[in-house]
């Protein structure tokens, strides 16, 4: 079970390590990979997964591939920049500040998973989290 929040600035490390402990970073990253990185957008989560590579060019079910190997720097700048450009709700019952952040989570913790096709390609779903800081 993974189920964190972070500052966009350490999305990057969260994500990797996210990836790691299911497995899937190790198995992205090895000599001649069966499998690619992919991704799958729903309305509010930015899903991280894989597709075999025998199974490109036909029907993904949802999930693109992306154009590199596993970099989470590069993974985490497009996760924000999707982030950045949607509305989260802000809670109103702070009494301090407000920072745009990141709830990464394993697919086990995403709750309702009906938006995801095929969420079994799913290892981690990024979605936008205002944290709030309290006097």
């Amino acid at each position: 079970m993974f189920d964190v929040t972070c500052e966009l600035d350490d999305l990057a490390r969260t994500v990797d390590f996210a990836m790691s402990l299911e497995g899937s970073k190790k198995a992205l990253l090895k000599p001649d990979p069966t499998c690619v990185l992919a991704y799958q957008l729903t309305d509010e989560y930015y899903c991280i997964g894989w597709l075999l590579k025998n199974t490109l060019g036909k029907d993904t079910e949802g999930w693109t591939p992306l154009p590199f190997t596993y970099d989470p720097e590069i993974v985490a700048r497009i996760v924000a920049q999707w982030i950045k450009s949607r509305m989260w709700p802000i809670p109103d019952d702070t009494d301090g500040s407000v920072e745009l952040g990141a709830r990464v989570q394993c697919l086990q913790c995403v709750r309702p998973r009906r938006d995801i096709e095929t969420p079994w390609r799913c290892v981690v779903a990024v979605t936008g989290y205002n944290m709030t800081y309290e006097k």
